[in-house]
């Protein structure tokens, strides 16, 4: 989706719904939303998100032993690790149908 805040312009701001309902839906899922996923999303979940990133490249927050991370921070990580599972199998899936291979 790449979206980025300062390349939005005041028309784009209100097409994709940063402030208040949009005109232009977003799609996430099976789920119709006008309002920029952006803002859907919390500030928190934003922040596992970008961390998420950094744990995949076994960078933790509190050092270098899983004993030193929360509980949170690492239910956190297992089911964005899931979600991205998902995600990629789907993926996987897709390009499989394309080449005419069966699906398993």
């Amino acid at each position: 989706m790449n979206l980025n805040c300062q390349s939005c312009d005041a028309l784009l701001k209100k097409e994709r719904g940063c402030y208040e309902k949009g005109t232009v839906p977003f799609y996430i899922g099976n789920e119709k939303h006008f309002k920029c996923p952006i803002r859907i999303v919390s500030s928190t979940s934003w922040k596992y998100i970008k961390a998420y990133g950094l744990y995949k490249r076994n960078f933790l927050p509190n050092g270098n032993a899983w004993l030193n991370e929360s509980d949170k921070f690492l239910n956190a990580m297992s089911i964005i690790a899931s979600e991205a599972a998902k995600i990629e199998n789907s993926k996987t899936k897709k390009r499989g149908k394309k080449r005419g291979r069966p699906r398993s």
